[in-house]
């Protein structure tokens, strides 16, 4: 028969449980555990929020000396396009598109390009408009209906690929043509020209969450030969979409 030792402090301890072991772990080190656990809370709400990633980025694109630029992609000539867009961070990404109108101005206004918005021409203004995606919708055109101006001009495919070490993964792809992009543009501004007859714009076609990592978006133009793509010059560019409001 098995005697107890008389001696307790030689009698073998229980083995320690996962669980036991996990208390133990979180009473030794929790004071650490909770501020870990803070800064996680604080940096998941920091990064979620707008205003803080659009700051990340203008502070990435000043270290790395990244700015916006356009390439040129003339319409109607069924060319390809590849760019590359690195993501440092989840954040809106958007399409943009240049359009340059030769001697837009004078088509608008005549020799006499300081004549304001009521001398311009009404046809070119809405072919212009048109051009780039925009609504006529409510407007007063010369006395012409908007859906006078309405007319598809151009189509082109983007396909975007998210590269990895496996390769490349189709992200999204998506056919734009200025009918199905109007009344949709996300921003639209001037751009500046080197000719003073020509006016251009920067116009947003497209925005879209772009996780972290590296991508390819490939423009495919199907567009036809029409004679407006003489009259105009277009580029596109993928590129962070910055708002600080």
């Amino acid at each position: 028969m098995h005697k107890p030792s008389l001696f307790p402090e030689q009698q073998l301890a229980k083995p320690q449980t996962f669980v036991g072991k996990l208390k133990g772990y979180l009473k030794r080190h929790w004071r650490g555990l909770r501020w870990t656990a803070l800064f996680v809370l604080v940096a998941y709400g920091l990064a979620s929020c707008m205003v803080t990633r659009t700051l990340a980025i203008i502070g990435v694109e000043y270290i790395t000396g990244y700015s916006p630029t356009y390439t040129d992609f003339p319409l109607g000539q069924n060319k390809r396009l590849n760019l590359e867009v690195r993501s440092y961070v989840k954040h809106p990404y958007c399409i943009g598109m240049r359009t340059e109108f030769i001697d837009g101005k004078t088509k608008s206004y005549g020799p006499n390009l300081e004549r304001g918005p009521s001398d311009r021409d009404p046809w070119e203004y809405g072919k212009q408009e048109v051009f780039r995606g925009h609504s006529l919708e409510g407007m007063a055109i010369g006395g012409l209906a908007p859906e006078t101006f309405y007319r598809q001009y151009y189509t082109f495919q983007v396909i975007a690929y998210r590269q990895g070490w496996f390769g490349e993964k189709v992200f999204f792809r998506k056919n734009y043509t200025n009918l199905n992009i109007m009344g949709k543009v996300f921003y639209s501004y001037g751009s500046n020209t080197d000719n003073p007859r020509n006016p251009a714009y920067q116009d947003g076609v497209d925005c879209f969450d772009l996780p972290y990592g590296k991508y390819r978006f490939e423009f495919v133009d199907n567009s036809p030969p029409i004679p407006e793509f003489k009259e105009v010059m277009t580029a596109v560019d993928i590129h962070p979409y910055i708002n600080l409001k």
